[in-house]
């Protein structure tokens, strides 16, 4: 059996495969015993290696295996779903793709069985009940919640970390603001690219914080762009990846003088975007 939990809404992806591994552990394997996570990256060969023994400790087994599909050729796909279909579900493979895979690929492992939970962008009112719903579960109120899902739209990894910002530090004032302008990571994001009217939104909100995170944000950029991304969060460096920078690290060496300029005393306010 394969389990296929896919984007583009990658945080309802990876919280679907959070609950069936959590099910998974509940109902074969209390002591987590039976339970691997292997590099996904691999592809076939990763994953024939462990389906060639079934587990000492529960009837069955279950293999984290993220990405495993995003680079695997078909034939290597139908190879994977025959082992799958031959191993009666004593082994149960689950991925987390950031990207749904093609129709090719999933009709090809309907013989594994497959079970594929693709998961879209929300948007209207299908991501303001979302909304409602998580920030219920927070403690954050139903107003605070339709701020946060309008100021965030079809973004459900921004859109949680600003209702946990709330419910950590309830505010009414500050639950209006933060909601109704651009967060701190959208304004580094819009300096660090240089977008339309970055400036106005550097002197509407605290620049160290946004400076700070767009020296962090340049930084992976540089390190997903010359593939050294393996410290750097699966959904940040699919984000960076899609930035296209000229001059990469000049930005990074504005951004920093910038920062340490202003923390250090020597500029501030409009003096600090000059250096920008």
């Amino acid at each position: 059996m394969i389990i296929v939990c896919s984007g583009p809404d990658t945080y309802r992806a990876r919280e679907k495969a959070r609950e069936l591994a959590q099910a998974f552990r509940e109902k074969h394997d209390p002591q987590g015993l039976a339970m691997e996570t292997v590099d996904g990256s691999e592809g076939l060969p990763i994953l024939l290696s462990r389906l060639a023994g079934g587990s000492l400790f529960s009837k069955k087994k279950l293999i984290r295996a993220d990405g495993c599909l995003e680079k695997m050729k078909i034939a290597d796909v139908r190879t994977l779903a025959a082992k799958l279909a031959a191993d009666k579900d004593a082994t149960i493979i689950l991925t987390v793709e950031e990207e749904s895979p093609n129709e090719k690929t999933l009709d090809a492992l309907k013989a594994a069985p497959l079970f594929n939970y693709p998961f879209v962008a929300q948007m209207g009112s299908s991501f303001r009940d979302w909304t409602r719903a998580r920030a219920k579960t927070l403690g954050v109120d139903e107003k605070t919640a339709d701020l946060v899902a309008s100021a965030n739209e079809g973004d459900s990894w921004r859109t949680i970390h600003e209702l946990e910002k709330q419910a950590a530090y309830p505010h009414p004032f500050d639950a209006r603001r933060d909601a109704g302008e651009s967060s701190v990571f959208a304004t580094a994001d819009a300096i660090m690219a240089e977008r339309a009217g970055w400036r106005s939104d550097v002197e509407i909100s605290k620049e160290d914080g946004a400076l700070s995170v767009a020296v962090g944000q340049i930084k992976s950029f540089i390190e997903v762009r010359d593939g050294q991304a393996s410290a750097v969060h699966p959904y940040v460096a699919k984000k960076l990846s899609q930035l296209r920078l000229r001059d990469a690290e000049g930005r990074a060496a504005k951004l920093l003088r910038a920062f340490l300029s202003s923390r250090n005393g020597l500029a501030a306010g409009a003096e600090t975007k000059t250096l920008l």
